[in-house]
């Protein structure tokens, strides 16, 4: 059974305007954990192989675990094992293929942080191709290729990089039809308003929204 934790009451979630329909986890750092398992009473959670690890460690049972299996240890502990043997992609790329065919996309991301900088990179930008959102440590990335406006905490920093033109309301300095690219521009922000909006004229980027701090805990107030 899935773990069972009561509702944190100052934990808002960060749906935002998007309607999450699974959860991927990788084999990394599993952080943000209470917001994991709140997320996880309502969506459906893939393992994406050596995902299954860290969720163990948690005793945690995924519904499905994903990949050539390579890397995940204590099989035992899975409800449905979707092999993927081509050794041709990764088995996020292939993962996020059949989440995509079973109709489970767009999903969310945990885990894409970990020891080594050129899987953490290699992540991101799958991620990015996959027009996946993810969450790691003090923060959520959304990609977004429209628009979106959201209801957010005044002084919450927030920052966009991608290939695109973008412009903004609600922000410290204002994006007005502002191209970026991964090679030589990136936008770091603060909101100054409750409701910040972005357009993506062109192209698309991830937004990156930062956790807040209050008290001894770390909680995405939106």
């Amino acid at each position: 059974m899935k773990k069972q934790m009561k509702k944190n009451k100052n934990l808002i979630l960060p749906i935002l305007q998007a309607q999450f329909k699974s959860l991927v986890v990788l084999n990394g750092a599993l952080e943000e954990k209470s917001l994991f398992i709140e997320l996880s009473q309502t969506l459906p959670v893939i393992a994406v192989d050596g995902g299954l690890n860290c969720l163990n460690k948690i005793n945690f049972i995924p519904d499905y675990i994903a990949g050539d299996l390579d890397s995940a240890l204590n099989l035992k502990f899975k409800k449905e094992i979707i092999h993927l043997p081509d050794q041709n992609k990764t088995d996020f790329q292939k993962t996020i293929e059949w989440v995509d065919a079973q109709n489970l996309f767009p999903c969310l991301a945990f885990g894409m942080s970990g020891k080594f900088f050129d899987r953490q990179l290699f992540n991101f930008f799958q991620a990015y191709d996959s027009k996946l959102s993810f969450i790691t440590k003090n923060l959520v990335g959304l990609y977004v290729e429209k628009s979106i406006i959201l209801n957010i905490e005044v002084g919450t920093k927030v920052s966009m990089i991608g290939n695109g033109v973008l412009s903004t309301f609600g922000l410290k300095w204002e994006l007005k039809n502002q191209k970026i690219n991964f090679f030589n521009s990136s936008c770091s922000n603060k909101t100054i308003e409750k409701e910040f909006e972005m357009k993506v004229i062109e192209g698309s980027c991830m937004l990156f929204i930062y956790f807040k701090k209050t008290g001894v805990d770390e909680k995405l107030v939106l």
